[in-house]
C-alpha cells in the first residue's frame, strides 16, 4: 500500500498542479466559457493588455499598433502581431492558437470572426459606469488568469486613488474638451470621453447623456454632420459659460502622431480663455496616447488619478 501511495504522489509531483476547472464569464457581448489560467492569450484592446501586465500576465499576440509609453514593450518582435486594433489578421491568430482572446472597443466588432477560433471575451467598459467597469474587468481578469490577489490588490489601488480625488474636488465641476484638428467639443458624461468624470469622481457642468453606443458617424459633408457641429458649437458655449472649476483636456493630435503631433492651441479659442479656469491655470491636460488608445487600462486611470491629485493639492 505504501508503494502504491508513492507511486501516485510521484504521478502527481510530475504532472504539476491539478488544473482549475473552465470559468464562465459573463461580458459585453454574452456569456462564454473560458480555460482556467490560460496559457496563450490573444489582445486586440490596448486597456486589456495594460490590464494585463498589471496583473502580470504575458500574452503571445497583440495588434500591430502605435503603443502607448507604458505599453511600448509589445512592439518587440516576440509578440505575434495579429492585424490592427480594427481589423484582425485571423489567419495570425489562427496560427498562434491561443487558449482565450480579448477584445474591446475598437475590435469589439470582430467578436464573432475572432470567438470562432477561440473563446473570445469583450471588456468593453461602459460610457455609463466606466470606473466599475473596469475594476470588474480586472476581476474578471484575475479570476480566469488565477491572479485573484494582485487583481484585488490593483482594483483597492484605483479606488483608494479616486476616493483621494473625489474627497479633494468635492464641490468642484469639471468639463472634458476633446480637441482635434483646432476644433474644441465638449463631452458631456456618457460620452466617448466623459468617462474622464467617472474615472476621476469630478462631477461635470454639462447633463449626463445617453452611454455612447460608438455607432456610425454622419458622412462629411451632410445635412446630419452640419447639424452636428451646430450642436456641438452650442453644448460647448453652453458648458464654457456655466465656468467649470476645471478644464480637463484630451488632445487628439498628439495621440497618435509620434514626431509629427501636433497640439491643438487652445488659446486661440476665446471662449475657453476667458474662463475663469483658463485664467487661473487650472488645465489639466489628460495623456493623449493613454486615454485615446488604452482608456480603461489599469496604468492609465492609476497615472491620472495620482496627477490630478497632485493639482488638486497645489
Amino acid at each position: 500500500m505504501r508503494m502504491i501511495h508513492l507511486l501516485v504522489g510521484a504521478l502527481l509531483a510530475a504532472s504539476g498542479p491539478l488544473q482549475a476547472g473552465p470559468v464562465e464569464v459573463e461580458h459585453a457581448q454574452g456569456v462564454t466559457t473560458v480555460p482556467a489560467h490560460p496559457v496563450r492569450t490573444v489582445v486586440f484592446d490596448l486597456a486589456m493588455l495594460d490590464n494585463l501586465q498589471a496583473l502580470e500576465v504575458d500574452v503571445v499576440g497583440v495588434p500591430d499598433a502605435r503603443f502607448p509609453a507604458h505599453l511600448a514593450g509589445f512592439a518587440d518582435a516576440r509578440y505575434g502581431k495579429v492585424g490592427t486594433l480594427f481589423e484582425p489578421d485571423l489567419d495570425a491568430v489562427r496560427a498562434l492558437e491561443p487558449d482565450v482572446i480579448l477584445v474591446g472597443g475598437r475590435s469589439a466588432s470582430a467578436y464573432d470572426a475572432l470567438n470562432a477560433i477561440a473563446p473570445t471575451l469583450d471588456l468593453t467598459p461602459s460610457t455609463g459606469d466606466f470606473f466599475n467597469d473596469v475594476t470588474t474587468g480586472l476581476e474578471t481578469l484575475g479570476r480566469v488568469y488565477g491572479r485573484q490577489e494582485l487583481a484585488a490588490q490593483r482594483i483597492a489601488e484605483l479606488r483608494d486613488r479616486r476616493d483621494t480625488v473625489a474627497a479633494a474636488a468635492a464641490g468642484s465641476t469639471g468639463l472634458v474638451l476633446f480637441t482635434i484638428n483646432g476644433n474644441v467639443i465638449a463631452h458631456a458624461p456618457g460620452a466617448r470621453f466623459g468617462i474622464v468624470h467617472d474615472a476621476l469622481g469630478l462631477s461635470s457642468v454639462l447633463p449626463a447623456q445617453a452611454p455612447s453606443t460608438g455607432g456610425p458617424r454622419p458622412q462629411p459633408g451632410s445635412p446630419e454632420a452640419a447639424a452636428a457641429r451646430e450642436e456641438q458649437a452650442r453644448v460647448l458655449a453652453s458648458a464654457l459659460d456655466a465656468e467649470p472649476d476645471w478644464l480637463l483636456v484630451l488632445d487628439r493630435g498628439l495621440a497618435t502622431g509620434g514626431a509629427d503631433a501636433k497640439a491643438t492651441e487652445l488659446s486661440a479659442h476665446e471662449a475657453v480663455t476667458a474662463t475663469a479656469a483658463w485664467q487661473a491655470g487650472r488645465v489639466f491636460q489628460l495623456d493623449p496616447p493613454g486615454w485615446y488608445l488604452a482608456s480603461g487600462g489599469y496604468t492609465v486611470l492609476r497615472d491620472t488619478l495620482e496627477d490630478f491629485a497632485r493639482r488638486l493639492a497645489q
